[in-house]
């Protein structure tokens, strides 16, 4: 199975417990980033999902964000 480690994947062939602190920041960074996307929704479920020490199944967080993006009407824009 191949995964890369910023994808917040898991498998047999990959030991997570190395790449922690690369995941951590991850989702520290999508929570920073969530309000200057634009979208409400998008920012709720970063606050929400992405914290530090939650497992998360990426497969289902890109689904989900998936949802959110198509819902939203307007298409998200980065506050400068």
């Amino acid at each position: 199975m191949e995964c890369h480690v910023l994808s917040f994947c898991s498998g047999p062939s990959l030991d997570v417990s190395k790449y922690v602190f690369i995941l951590q920041a991850c989702k520290y960074s999508l929570r920073l980033l969530g309000p200057l996307i634009g979208s409400e929704n998008m920012n709720n479920m970063f606050q929400k999902i992405l914290l530090e020490d939650a497992a998360l199944h990426y497969g289902e967080f890109m689904n989900d964000l998936s949802k959110v993006i198509v819902s939203t009407k307007k298409e998200p824009k980065f506050k400068v």
